[in-house]
């Protein structure tokens, strides 16, 4: 995964965020979905 790819994806990240309210609290909510699904993943 190159950086250009994680850096578009941050700022589409921070630009649903500001819609939202809240950039922090939307970026948290994606990584801690991130966790749950490579958690469920590895239990299979």
């Amino acid at each position: 995964m190159g950086t250009g790819q994680d850096d578009r994806l941050v700022q589409t990240l921070q630009r649903e965020g500001e819609q939202i309210g809240g950039i922090g609290e939307r970026v948290r909510t994606v990584q801690h979905q991130k966790r749950r699904r490579t958690a469920a993943a590895r239990r299979q």
